[in-house]
């Protein structure tokens, strides 16, 4: 079953590309309003749940990132959908998007260390 569902996950990402190379531009600029449209929702409800998240549980823990992370791509997205010639500030935010991306990550990779060398000792 899991390999059934990895592989109708692999060809659908495989068709939408395909689909997304050979689109026109109103098509693209289509979905891309959708794809910002659902990340800012899931950065909106990511918010709404760390906000009622008890101080100390694993949402308080494992949100920020995945907050932090659909900002980045929030920040690439959206100027794209509003201001699609302008090539000097698409590159800006996509350095900008790679920077945060960066920073989310070592954070990441230094606590889940930091974790596992507490759980060692213990």
């Amino acid at each position: 079953m899991k390999k059934t569902l990895i592989g109708v996950v692999v060809g659908s990402v495989a068709l939408g590309v395909w689909a997304g190379v050979r689109s026109s531009h109103s098509t693209e600029v289509m979905i891309q309003a959708g794809i910002a449209t659902l990340v800012g929702g899931n950065l909106l409800l990511c918010l709404w749940a760390w906000f009622r998240a008890a101080p100390g549980s694993g949402d308080r823990m494992v949100l920020p990132p995945i907050m932090w992370l659909s900002a980045s791509m929030l920040i690439s997205i959206v100027p794209r959908l509003f201001w699609p010639d302008a090539d000097g500030l698409r590159w800006a935010t996509t350095i900008l998007s790679i920077g945060i991306t960066t920073a989310v990550l070592v954070v990441q990779i230094r606590q889940w260390r930091r974790r596992r060398a507490a759980a060692r000792t213990t």
